[in-house]
């Protein structure tokens, strides 16, 4: 089982593959965050303030955890313990006044199976950052059958996925109700995570070395619940999950 807990800061899921020809990237809503700018040296402090770069690198209003730029990019592997072997990355493709998109593409290849999957996320920042809605493009192909997924999700209304300041043992909720069309077809649902950050690490991975805050989130839906833990350093957002790390950073 892949998880793709997405770009960024809260490292929310962007997509769920279950095994060959399971559930599609782009079934899983539009879950994502932007990450930010780190020190030349790859090192970033995870003290909870919430003030942005002084050079204006970051938007002030998305805060430090969302640190979004225009042209910023990232890509994160997935670990041997996924059960796959492929990468994913995003970028920061708009941002104008506080509103943007974010691109996202990843390709993997599992047992049986392989999925090359992208996303356009609409977002916007206001004291945090907030999900608008989503495009989703996919292929699986198993066994040299390939099927093709296309779909659109929007939400009862703006999602707050990342707080602008969080500090150790702070939680949030990000809850909603969406709507996903697939062709002439229209699929509702239902989606929270509850997030608590659960205190400070250091995190080595293959951008750099971060101290990082952890964070623990139990995710609910229509029809699962599961708990899982990524880490998000300051400036620079998700530096690892309980399977994929970032392996290179683009500011």
């Amino acid at each position: 089982k892949a998880r793709f807990y997405g770009h960024g800061i809260a490292g929310e899921r962007t997509g769920l593959i279950d095994g060959a020809g399971g559930r599609d990237h782009a079934d899983a809503d539009a879950d994502s965050d932007a990450d930010g700018d780190a020190d030349a040296d790859g090192d970033s402090d995870a003290d909870g303030d919430s003030d942005s770069d002084a050079d204006g690198d970051s938007d002030p209003d998305c805060g430090p955890w969302a640190a979004v730029s225009l042209g910023r990019s990232w890509e994160w592997e997935y670990a041997p313990s996924s059960g796959v072997d492929g990468t994913f990355s995003s970028e920061i493709a708009r941002l104008s006044g506080g509103e943007g998109v974010l691109d996202q593409a990843g390709n993997l290849r599992g047992d049986g199976y392989t999925q090359a999957w992208n996303a356009s996320v609409e977002f916007f920042c206001d004291n945090g950052y907030y999900l608008v809605g989503s495009e989703n493009q996919s292929t699986t192909t198993v066994e040299g059958s390939p099927t093709n997924y296309e779909s659109t999700t929007s939400y009862n209304e703006p999602v707050l996925s990342m707080p602008a300041a969080i500090s150790n043992g702070d939680t949030w909720i990000s809850e909603y109700d969406y709507t996903t069309r697939v062709g002439r077809e229209e699929y509702a649902g239902y989606y929270s995570v509850k997030y608590t950050v659960m205190g400070t690490e250091d995190i080595e991975v293959e951008a750099g070395t971060y101290s990082a805050f952890k964070l623990k989130a139990v995710q609910t839906t229509d029809a699962s619940s599961n708990t899982y833990y990524s880490y998000i350093a300051r400036d620079v957002g998700t530096v690892a999950g309980e399977d994929y790390e970032l392996v290179d950073f683009r500011p």
